[in-house]
């Protein structure tokens, strides 16, 4: 479980990253 809560905020960063390429874009 701890492997997944590492993981969250990682995927998180991930999402607002794409999101932040698709506004420049």
């Amino acid at each position: 479980m701890t492997p997944v809560v590492i993981e969250n905020p990682i995927i998180k960063m991930k999402d607002e990253m794409v999101k932040d390429f698709l506004l420049i874009i």
